[in-house]
């Protein structure tokens, strides 16, 4: 799992947003898939997550892997007063620390024009920890979605200037969430719409869980390398959407003050237990990346590179409920707001003063994708600038150590004009709006290695 620089890693891209909306962020693709020294013009096994082309200029075989640390913190300091206290509400503070993996190989097996790869990573990612008792617990309090893919690369250099790759991708999706949901709109509809019913209160609150959960899905991606001399390269990639179909048991448990009631909660079609089954429907936007890299003198290579993700052709995340003890709930189709789309633009400088030494800078920027009015602590996104720097020192048997760090410096998000999720279908709980301050930080640290057999 990459930590995208911004800040789609942390909250990591992907979480849960209420029982009422269910929306997992599955916007996010990470800006540093394999390493921070990754790009789409590169000719490494270490660039195949950007452009699988890269593969097509290797000679013999290349086997790369690389670890980091991720350690990042979001806070939400929620605008408005706690009716069931009359003071401001608390701020809730989340941190992770998060080992992520990457492994790729290619190999032309001793064949002249055709290469061969496979990579393993984490294209996305998230997972979080809130108190249980904070005032973003009717959006999440703990949860976690990882993607991990399984990338199969085939690519054809048709000569020494040109390369085609398509990639066929298999990914297994991992899914587990816990929240509370506000049932003081269920307790409205028993005693009339003027009744006084508190909201937010301990008593009304159900604890919604999703067990841990996996799904398996599929991918493609083409890319191209065009290097018409020693000096340039030219690449570009699409990577189509990736899906995911969860088949999910949903876990409400009845609050004490509604189960100590009997024919009003009846009425409502509440009864014990209040287990659901729904299909959660995820899905990674398609993305496109762009580079272009110039090396004038030997011992300085300028790479520039973008990605654009069509975040706008997504939905967030959509239930549909198969079955369900509550009667209002069976069969709805709760579907997610659109995003929007999203860019990153970046520059990585590598300088080789000495044969077995190199060193560079990545400087990179994101705008984010979550319209303020979509925003809370399970769907937030930042513009960020990442800054970090690498090494790599290779060996006389061709094994190359690397290290690396970088850090993400995450604008601040006021929202103000954030809602609550609006369904034609479905009104019955109501899940508090995200207005609020959002800030947060991620730092990573990691080692690679690589060898040429």
């Amino acid at each position: 799992m990459r930590f995208p620089s911004n800040f789609k890693g942390l909250v990591l891209g992907l979480l849960l947003g209420g029982l009422s909306a269910w929306q997992l962020e599955a916007q996010s693709i990470s800006s540093t898939l394999g390493g921070i020294s990754g790009s789409p013009t590169r000719a490494s096994v270490s660039g195949l997550p950007w452009n699988p082309a890269s593969l097509g200029f290797i000679d013999g075989t290349q086997i790369e892997a690389n670890i980091n640390l991720i350690g990042g913190w979001l806070n939400y300091d929620r605008a408005g007063v706690n009716p069931n206290t009359g003071q401001t509400y608390d701020a809730s503070l989340t941190k992770v620390i998060s080992p992520t993996a990457f492994l790729s190989i290619g190999t032309d097996f001793g064949t002249k024009n055709f290469r061969f790869g496979y990579a393993t990573y984490f294209p996305s990612g998230s997972m979080v920890n809130y108190p249980e008792n904070g005032s973003q617990r009717y959006d999440i309090i703990s949860g976690m979605f990882v993607p991990w893919h399984h990338q199969f690369s085939f690519a054809y250099a048709p000569n020494e200037n040109w390369a085609f790759t398509l990639s066929g991708i298999y990914s297994v999706g991992f899914l587990s969430a816990k929240l509370d949901v506000d049932l003081g709109s269920t307790l409205s509809q028993l005693f009339g719409e003027s009744t006084d019913i508190p909201k937010e209160s301990e008593v009304l609150s159900s604890r919604a869980t999703i067990p841990m959960k996996t799904a398996h899905t599929g991918t493609v991606a083409f890319g191209l390398l065009y290097r018409p001399n020693i000096k340039w390269s030219l690449g570009a990639s699409f990577y189509l959407p990736t899906s995911y179909w969860f088949n999910q048991k949903l876990e409400l448990q009845m609050p004490s003050l509604i189960s100590a009631m009997t024919a009003a909660p009846k009425s409502l079609g509440l009864t014990e237990p209040l287990n659901n089954q729904a299909r959660i429907h995820s899905q990674l936007p398609a993305y496109l990346n762009l580079g272009v890299r110039y090396q004038a003198y030997g011992y300085w290579m300028g790479e520039y590179f973008g990605r654009y993700t069509f975040g706008s052709k997504n939905q967030f995340n959509s239930v549909y409920i198969d079955s369900s003890p509550i009667e209002k709930l069976e069969g709805t189709e709760i579907r997610g707001p659109k995003g929007q789309d999203s860019f990153l633009i970046g520059s990585l400088q590598t300088f080789m003063f000495w044969p077995s030494f190199h060193f560079g800078i990545l400087g990179s920027f994101a705008k984010n994708e979550v319209a303020d009015q979509h925003v809370s602590t399970s769907r937030i996104d930042f513009d960020a600038i990442m800054l970090g720097l690498f090494m790599r020192y290779r060996f006389r048997s061709g094994l190359r150590l690397g290290l690396e760090y970088a850090h993400s410096f995450l604008f601040d998000r006021q929202i103000k004009t954030a809602a609550s999720p609006v369904t034609e279908s479905f009104n019955f709980f109501q899940k508090p709006d995200g207005a609020g301050l959002y800030q947060a930080s991620i730092d990573r640290v990691g080692v690679s290695l690589s060898y040429d057999f």
